[in-house]
């Protein structure tokens, strides 16, 4: 436009202006009949208007604006166009923004509507899941209170009575077997409730290992190898929960007579103890659902539990800010608690 101005084509370069402000809507209504609208906005996503729509309105800002330039241009009749024309123009383009805005405005508050009710269903839907879980937790509670009674009854009248002591011995280890099976179950509930919270205090922690080991079923077949003796300022309760748990799955799933050991080291920043046992009857876990809730490998079905050994042991010990880590070797099946010190 310039150039030809510069050479003095003033007309040419009128003509050349014309045509490009024709082009421009051309452009944009080949590209509204060009484009693939999402037919549902997302969040954050932009509201898209129907192509019929965009086709439509560029249209009649095509044709307001052609009836404009092509009257300037030469191309139609001018008569009272040429000063006519641009007040139609300016008519039908305000027209078309104007449907265009108030389109998407009403689009906007259609959305907005959708996600408020949208919103509503989701609290209501958390409310509902709240109130179950509440119930589940009452349920469990009641649960708890109404086995221990009878087993309580049940472990005074096998101490009253004239049984051999094999029989009773083997009634001891059931009931006790139930009891850890009803903490872990409220244990977990607690966690997922979010109503287990770590306590503040300082426990020296070769101390704890020998008393869990002296309460454990079968203390004669666990060796402790520990370097020095560690103060630890964590919870001692749920330091207690978690090795219970290691020491115990140890036990359980490995062969008779065979040894768990248990061995503690001290670096300058972290204490970690591991736990390590030959694997037995029920074979080696599944790396991938080892700490799931709930989780069983099919061998493992052929003792009682309850699949929340592991799970508890491991949230347990993030709640002490430290981390349990599954650490197998070729023959023997291993689990090493990290606490920072």
């Amino acid at each position: 436009y310039f150039i030809l101005t510069a050479l003095g084509r003033i007309q040419w370069a009128f003509m050349l202006c014309m045509i490009l402000f024709v082009v421009g809507p051309i452009l944009t209504f080949c590209l509204a009949w060009t484009t693939n609208p999402v037919t549902k906005a997302s969040e954050g996503q932009l509201i898209q208007l129907p192509r019929k729509l965009l086709m439509t309105v560029y249209g009649v800002i095509l044709l307001g604006l052609s009836s404009t330039t092509l009257p300037v241009m030469g191309w139609l009749l001018a008569g009272s166009m040429v000063f006519d024309g641009p007040l139609i123009y300016s008519l039908m383009n305000g027209l078309a923004i104007l449907v265009l805005l108030q389109l998407r405005i009403n689009m906007s508050e259609r959305q907005r509507v959708a996600l408020e009710i949208q919103n509503r269903e989701v609290k209501k839907q958390v409310e509902i899941e709240r109130s179950g879980r509440e119930e589940q937790s009452r349920f469990l509670a009641m649960l708890t209170h109404e086995l221990r009674t009878p087993m309580t009854a049940i472990r005074m009248s096998l101490g009253a009575s004239d049984c051999d002591p094999a029989i009773y011995s083997e009634a001891e280890e059931s009931i006790a077997e139930m009891a850890a099976i009803l903490d872990r179950c409220l244990t977990a509930d607690q966690l997922d409730q979010g109503k287990l919270t770590p306590r503040s205090g300082e426990f020296w922690g070769g101390v704890e290992l020998r008393s869990l080991i002296t309460r454990c079923s079968d203390s004669s077949r666990v060796e402790l190898e520990m370097d020095a003796d560690v103060a630890i300022k964590k919870d001692v309760v749920l330091f207690r929960m978690v090795m219970t748990n290691l020491v115990d799955n140890a036990l359980k799933y490995s062969e008779k007579y065979s040894k768990v050991s248990i061995k503690a080291e001290k670096t300058d920043s972290l204490w970690s103890i591991s736990v390590e046992n030959s694997p037995g009857k029920a074979g080696w876990p599944d790396p991938e659902q080892l700490f799931q809730k709930y989780y069983r490998s099919p061998r493992a079905q052929l003792f009682s539990g309850t699949g929340l050994g592991l799970y508890l042991a491991r949230e347990l010990s993030r709640s002490l800010g430290g981390e349990l880590l599954y650490t197998p070797s070729a023959t023997h099946i291993g689990f090493t608690l990290c606490l920072p010190l």
